[in-house]
């Protein structure tokens, strides 16, 4: 069975990611080391549809949308602690 959607912009492995829940189809998605950009979605289109991207210079270990307010909150960190 074919992806529905195919998102290809990291570089490494996607870490983290979470739906926003008062936005119908964004996706928020961290990648890991060689990466570490956050990465904001449309997942409505049947195309990757980037909506903002930011490079963060460390892994995006963790991804969570408020509830209650408009905002987005992250964690950071390597895969080991000699990085």
């Amino acid at each position: 069975r074919a992806a529905r959607l195919e998102l290809t912009a990291h570089s490494a492995a996607v870490k983290a990611l979470d739906f926003c829940p008062w936005r119908r189809h964004c996706l928020a998605t961290g990648g890991g080391t060689t990466d570490g950009s956050l990465r904001i979605w449309d997942t409505g289109c049947a195309a990757e549809r980037e909506l903002q991207s930011v490079a963060t210079g460390s892994q995006v270990s963790g991804v969570r949308w408020s509830v209650a307010r408009r905002e987005l909150v992250t964690s950071h960190g390597f895969s080991s602690m000699n990085s």
